[in-house]
């Protein structure tokens, strides 16, 4: 029912418990930190900025070696989609290496940043700090990430399940796709991520509304390093 590079991870305790482990610690920093401290987690450099960017960067190390091993090419694609994360989550390093943006990008740069997800177009807001609205919203990096977890890690798995020749075609072309049930924990994370949004207390600092967008990001980053994870155990298991 699935397609070649299917693995059942879903299905395996390890990852599940690891998973929802993750995203319980994650957002329990809301009930355990102090406020400053949650400011704090928003921080460019602090742990879940960096934690996002290293997931994407394990993911994207891995899913090289599996294109090296099969010379499947959505293998060498995911793997580039997931390095530019990476980067774009550290703005390349600026932050730590502390070089300046260039004039050019700095001018269309809504935070100023070495960085494609900040220019005003693919940005959240605009740089007089309103926020997207209408289709102006479709370009946005965040809308485009979540619709591609959307349809990675639901819709196309879904398909599958309710048609063989979609399933067959997906083989056909060797495009390695994970269990529907992975879905469960991109929606869990989105679910659980409004929900914290919804019972936070008003009146705080903007930064310690922020730090749950960072958590969220990591989560999803989190699970697609289980994903990759499960392809190449799934690669070798079976030669």
């Amino acid at each position: 029912m699935f397609s070649k590079y299917y693995d059942d991870f879903i299905q395996s305790k390890k990852y599940v418990l690891l998973t929802v482990l993750a995203i319980i610690a994650s957002y329990s920093v809301y009930t355990y930190c102090s406020v400053n401290y949650i400011i704090y987690l928003s921080d460019e450099n602090a742990l879940f900025e960096l934690s996002t960017a290293l997931f994407f960067l394990i993911s994207s190390v891995i899913l090289i070696l599996l294109f090296k091993r099969t010379k499947n090419i959505f293998f060498i694609l995911l793997s580039i989609l997931f390095f530019v994360g990476a980067g774009e989550e550290i703005s390349w390093g600026q932050h730590l290496l502390h070089f300046t943006t260039p004039n050019y990008l700095n001018k269309v740069n809504v935070q100023h940043e070495f960085n494609l997800h900040n220019i005003e177009v693919f940005n959240t807001g605009n740089f007089d700090g309103s926020k997207k609205t209408g289709l102006h919203r479709l370009l946005e990096i965040n809308f485009l990430f979540r619709l591609f977890c959307l349809f990675y890690g639901i819709i196309i798995p879904f398909l599958m399940m309710q048609s063989k020749k979609i399933t067959d075609f997906i083989n056909y072309i060797k495009m390695p796709t994970p269990n529907l049930s992975v879905g469960v924990f991109f929606m869990i994370n989105w679910i659980v991520y409004k929900l914290v949004l919804m019972v936070l207390p008003e009146g705080n600092n903007i930064y310690y509304y922020l730090t749950a967008s960072e958590i969220f990001e990591c989560i999803d980053a989190f699970i697609f390093l289980c994903i990759s994870y499960a392809y190449y155990r799934f690669s070798f298991k079976n030669g």
